[in-house]
C-alpha cells in the first residue's frame, strides 16, 4: 500500500482524537490518556533539550543515581520523565494502574473492573542522550475487565492481544508522537510543530491546543525492507547463530542490497525502519538467555503497532503479543519490521531448534 499524504494532514493532535472518538474508533477515556501522554511528552521534550545546560542532568553529573527494579542503572533524567508521565496518568479516570520500567506499579481505582492499565518506558536511551542521539518513550495501552486488586503482588497482568493502543515518542531534530489503534489501521504519526509554539505561546495543552500536527494517518510499513539493525559487535555473546546466519544471509542477497543501521536507541531505531522498511532484531545473549528488552513495555507495544501497519514481530518461534505476560518487567528476544525480513529471521531461528 502506498503511504499517500493523509486529506487531514496538518490537523492538531486534538482534533484528531475527537473525530476518532466520534467515529467510535476510540472511547473518551482512551482518548484522554492519549491526549495526556502528548502533552506530558512536550514537558519530557523540553527536559531533554535543557538537559545540556542543568546543573542536575548534564554530562558530569550524569552517572546512575541508582538501579531500576530489573538492575539497570538508572540516569537523573529517567526519573524526570517516570515523575512526568506517572503524575500525568495518575488522575486520569478509566486508568487502573500504571506500569513503568523505573518501579514495580502504582495502583488506582481498586474494583474497578472496566479500566485500562498503562505500561510504559519513560526514556529508552537514555544513555546515549549525551551523544546527540535520538532517543524515546514508549507506552501500551492494555484494555482489562478483570477487577483490580487492593494489593499489588495480586494484580492481574494484561496479556499483550489485550492491547486497544501504543505509542511512541521520538526525541529528535522534531519530536514525533506516534500512535496505533490497531485493527489493521496503520499508523498515526504526529510531528511537534515548533514554530506553531514560537507564534502561539499563549497555546495552553489543557484547553485544546498543543503543536502536534498530523504528517501521516495510515502508515504501513513496507513487505521488504533494505535495512537491517542488529548490534553485530554482540555475536561473541548470542545464545546461538541464527542471528548472525541471518546477517550473513542479507550481506549477500541475491537480488537485493541491505545496509546495516544500528543506533543503540530502539525508538530511533525502529522509526527508521517503519518509515524506510527494514528489520530490528535483539536476540538472547548469554548473560539474558530469556532476552533484553522488555516484553509488556517495549516489545507488545511496538508489535502490536506493526501488527496494525502490516509488519511483524516474534521472539523467533513465537508471534510477540502470543507471549504469555507473567511478570512487569520480563524479558523477551525480538525480532521486528517488515514482513519478509521478519519471516526469513524465523525460517533461520527454527532451523537452529
Amino acid at each position: 500500500m502506498l503511504n499517500n499524504p493523509s486529506t487531514d494532514w496538518g490537523l492538531p493532535l486534538h482534533s484528531y482524537l475527537k473525530s476518532l472518538v466520534n467515529k467510535g474508533e476510540i472511547d473518551s477515556q482512551l482518548s484522554s490518556i492519549l491526549w495526556a501522554i502528548s502533552v506530558a511528552s512536550i514537558d519530557v521534550a523540553e527536559q531533554i533539550a535543557h538537559k545540556p545546560f542543568s546543573k542536575n542532568l548534564n554530562t558530569h553529573s550524569d552517572q546512575p543515581q541508582t538501579v531500576n527494579v530489573s538492575g539497570d542503572d538508572v540516569l537523573p533524567i529517567d526519573m524526570i520523565a517516570n515523575q512526568i508521565f506517572t503524575s500525568t496518568l495518575s488522575d486520569l479516570e478509566g486508568v487502573g494502574a500504571i506500569l513503568s520500567e523505573e518501579i514495580d506499579f502504582s495502583i488506582f481505582n481498586p474494583g474497578d473492573s472496566n479500566h485500562y492499565y498503562v505500561a510504559f518506558d519513560p526514556i529508552d536511551g537514555s544513555k546515549v542522550l549525551d551523544l546527540a542521539t535520538p532517543v524515546g518513550s514508549i507506552f501500551g495501552i492494555y484494555r482489562s475487565k478483570l477487577p483490580i486488586v487492593s494489593t499489588s503482588e495480586n494484580l492481574p497482568l494484561p496479556q499483550g492481544r489485550d492491547l486497544v493502543a501504543s505509542i511512541y515518542v521520538l526525541y529528535s531534530m522534531h519530536t514525533y508522537f506516534v500512535f496505533s489503534i490497531g485493527n489493521n489501521r496503520g499508523i498515526k504519526v504526529f510531528a511537534n510543530d515548533v514554530q506553531d509554539s514560537i507564534l502561539h505561546p499563549e497555546h495552553n495543552p489543557s484547553l485544546g491546543d498543543n503543536s502536534y500536527k498530523l504528517i501521516h494517518a495510515n502508515w504501513r510499513i513496507k513487505e521488504y525492507g533494505d535495512i537491517i539493525s542488529v548490534n553485530e559487535s554482540n555475536q561473541h555473546v548470542w545464545t546461538d547463530s541464527s542471528t548472525q546466519d541471518f546477517c550473513q544471509f542479507f550481506r549477500s542477497h541475491p537480488d537485493r542490497r541491505y545496509t546495516s543501521r544500528f543506533t543503540g536507541s530502539l525508538v530511533a531505531d525502529f522509526h527508521r525502519n517503519v518509515i524506510k522498511g527494514g528489520v530490528f532484531a535483539y536476540p538472547s545473549i548469554k548473560s539474558h538467555p530469556q532476552g533484553w528488552l522488555r516484553l509488556l513495555y517495549e516489545a507488545a507495544p511496538l508489535a502490536f503497532m506493526l501488527e496494525s501497519a502490516g509488519g511483524l514481530a516474534t521472539t523467533g518461534d513465537t508471534d510477540i503479543l502470543d507471549v504469555p505476560i507473567s511478570d512487569v518487567h520480563q524479558r523477551v528476544p525480538l525480532c521486528l519490521g517488515s514482513p519478509y525480513e521478519v519471516e526469513v529471521y524465523k525460517k533461520l531461528f527454527g532451523e537452529k531448534l
